[in-house]
C-alpha cells in the first residue's frame, strides 16, 4: 500500500527512523511520567505500525475515493482498539506512532489518491 507509493528504500527509512523516534519519544515521555517506577519496559513495533496507520488515515482524509470513512474506521480501529478493550500496551507509543504518521502524511505526501 504505502510501499508502492513511497518506494521500498523510502518506506524502509521511513519506517525504522519513525520507529526508533517514537520509541525515543515514548522514553521520554515514561521517563517523566513513571519517575518513581523502578523498571519500565519499552520494547515492540506498535508504535512504528500505528505511524504507518496514522499516514495511511490521514493520507485518507485527502482522497477524493467515496469509501475512504470505511477504511479510515478499520484503520483507527486496528490502532486503537487494544486499548479500549483493556489490553496492556504502550498507548503512548501509539498516539505519538499515529501523530508522527500524521504529520508526515499531512506536509510530504502529495497525491493521497494513488496510496490506495
Amino acid at each position: 500500500m504505502s510501499e508502492l507509493y513511497l518506494g521500498t528504500k523510502k518506506f524502509i527509512i521511513f519506517y525504522i527512523v519513525g520507529g526508533v523516534l517514537t520509541q525515543i519519544l515514548s522514553f521520554i515521555y515514561i521517563y517523566f511520567a513513571f519517575e518513581n517506577e523502578k523498571f519500565i519496559n519499552l520494547v515492540g513495533a506498535s508504535g512504528a505500525l500505528c505511524m504507518l496507520f496514522g499516514m495511511l488515515a490521514t493520507s485518507m482524509l485527502y482522497s477524493d475515493k467515496k469509501t475512504w470513512f470505511g477504511y479510515f474506521a478499520i484503520v483507527v480501529a486496528m490502532s486503537f482498539l487494544p486499548l479500549l478493550m483493556g489490553i496492556n500496551v504502550a498507548w503512548y507509543a501509539h498516539f505519538i506512532g499515529w501523530g508522527i504518521g500524521c504529520l508526515y502524511a499531512k506536509f510530504y505526501l502529495k497525491r493521497a489518491d494513488e496510496i490506495f
